[in-house]
């Protein structure tokens, strides 16, 4: 047994996009709740998700210049060290995760599942218990929470701490996760 929880999380969820919910949002949010969390938690940190990486667990922070595949690839192939992802300071995956100690303990989670570092069962997986293990104060709020908003923000202020935490981020991203929470609505 593995210091990681198993959630069984695995497929493929859709790609990038902005000003509507994702593909796949809503599935998301779904998978979430069996996990644990309420839907309006659920659908809180599912918005942000789609802020940080448009829901695409392969993404390398835009601002970098990266190319998304040959960054995964590199990573997966080994011609990325861990000391080298860990360190570069490129937001990756469904989080952005940027800070070496985060980035770090990814790297270690994707190798010890065998799974690609941009695999969305391993990523929802490892970011779970990450919110367990770190970030519990704010797990406990989305686990128990029945407001988007108030999800939303903890999210924004406590376990992602973009640079801009402002009003006009909180509302796209709450309203992100409002319309995440519609789609689960539409999810069979």
């Amino acid at each position: 047994e593995s210091e990681y929880g198993n959630f069984g999380i695995g497929g493929n969820f859709g790609s990038s996009s902005s000003g509507a919910a994702v593909p796949g949002a809503g599935q998301l949010v779904g998978i979430l709740v069996q996990a644990g969390l309420t839907p309006a938690g659920a659908a809180g940190l599912v918005g942000n998700l789609q802020a940080e990486s448009g829901l695409d667990p392969g993404n390398a922070e835009n601002s970098s210049g990266v190319n998304d595949a040959a960054y995964v690839a590199g990573v997966d192939n080994g011609s990325i060290s861990e000391d080298e992802f860990a360190n570069d300071g490129i937001g990756f995956g469904l989080a952005q995760w940027t800070a070496a100690n985060r980035k770090r303990a990814l790297y270690q989670y994707a190798k010890f599942t065998g799974r690609s570092i941009a695999d969305m069962g391993m990523q929802v997986e490892f970011l779970l218990n990450e919110l367990k293990e770190s970030y519990s104060s704010v797990y406990q709020v989305l686990a128990s929470t029945n407001s988007v908003r108030e999800a939303s923000d903890v999210v924004l202020h406590d376990f992602e701490s973009p640079a801009d935490q402002s009003t006009a981020v909180e509302n796209e991203r709450a309203a992100n996760g409002s319309e995440a929470m519609a789609a689960t609505s539409s999810v069979s």
